[in-house]
């Protein structure tokens, strides 16, 4: 699979580590299927989605990333990205 988050993810439950994954609603979960991760839903541009999913959360890897060539997500992209 193509994407860093996964990769990330497994690596810290290898190590141990609790894991709590912040998940926008509705997209694909597989890459984290079978994997003993807490699954929150939300969006990173929502501070109240945030504020949720950060409850008793010491360490935070932003891995969320929008790409596009399309100049009308630039704003998207730069919200979620930054």
């Amino acid at each position: 699979d193509l994407f860093i988050g996964s990769h990330v993810v497994r690596a810290l439950v290898d190590d141990g580590v609790h894991v709590r994954a912040f998940v926008r609603p509705g997209e694909d979960r597989r890459n984290l299927r079978g994997l003993d991760v807490e699954i929150v839903s939300g969006d990173v541009r929502s501070t109240e989605d945030l504020d949720r999913a950060l409850v008793g959360v010491d360490h935070v890897f932003h891995l969320a990333a929008v790409y596009s060539l399309a100049p009308s997500a630039a704003e998207t992209m730069r919200t979620v990205n930054v």
